[in-house]
C-alpha cells in the first residue's frame, strides 16, 4: 500500500470528468478519407464508450489511432502482394519498405492503444472513477458541499 496522502486530481482528470456530447462522435475529415480508418474510429469509440473512457480530450488521439490503423492495413495489403523482402540493386535481400513501415506503425499503434486503455495491461494500471456523475449532480455537490482540504469526500455544509 502506498504511503502518504492520496494524489490530488490533475488537469487531465478534470478534463476527463465531463463526458463528450453526441455531436463529438462524428469522425473528423482526416479519418473520413479512409474507409478502414472510419471502421477503426467506430470500433475504438465503441470500446471506449463501453467502459466510459471516451471524452472530448481523446478525439485527437483516437483520430490519430484511426488514421494509423488505415495505414497499417494498407501496408499489410502491400506486404501480401510484394512479400517481406526485396532485392536491392547490388543483389542483396533487404526488408521491403512495407515491412519496415508495418513494424513502425505497429509500435505506434501499440503505444496509442496503451494510452487509451485498449489493452488489458493498460486497463489494469488505469485509475478509473467507478461512476460518472451528470452535471446536475455536480452542481448540487458544488452548491451544498464544501470540498474537504485533504481531497477526499466533500463535507456537508448544511446551509452554506
Amino acid at each position: 500500500m502506498p504511503r502518504g496522502p492520496k494524489p490530488k486530481p490533475t488537469v487531465a482528470d478534470a478534463a476527463r470528468s465531463h463526458r463528450a456530447t453526441d455531436t463529438d462522435r462524428a469522425a473528423p475529415p482526416e479519418v473520413q478519407a479512409d474507409p478502414r480508418a472510419v471502421e477503426a474510429w467506430d470500433a475504438t469509440l465503441a470500446a471506449l464508450d463501453a467502459v466510459g473512457l471516451f471524452h472530448r480530450a481523446d478525439r485527437a488521439i483516437v483520430a490519430r489511432y484511426a488514421v494509423l490503423t488505415g495505414h497499417y492495413h494498407a501496408c499489410l495489403v502491400d506486404l501480401r502482394e510484394t512479400g517481406p523482402f526485396m532485392e536491392t540493386k547490388t543483389g542483396y535481400r533487404a526488408p521491403s519498405p512495407a515491412a519496415t513501415n508495418l513494424l513502425k506503425l505497429a509500435d505506434k499503434l501499440g503505444a496509442i492503444e496503451a494510452a487509451l486503455g485498449l489493452t488489458p495491461r493498460s486497463r489494469a494500471n488505469m485509475k478509473v472513477q467507478p461512476t460518472q456523475f451528470n452535471e446536475e449532480y455536480d452542481e448540487m455537490l458544488r452548491k451544498y458541499c464544501i470540498p474537504a482540504p485533504n481531497g477526499r469526500r466533500p463535507v456537508r455544509s448544511y446551509g452554506a
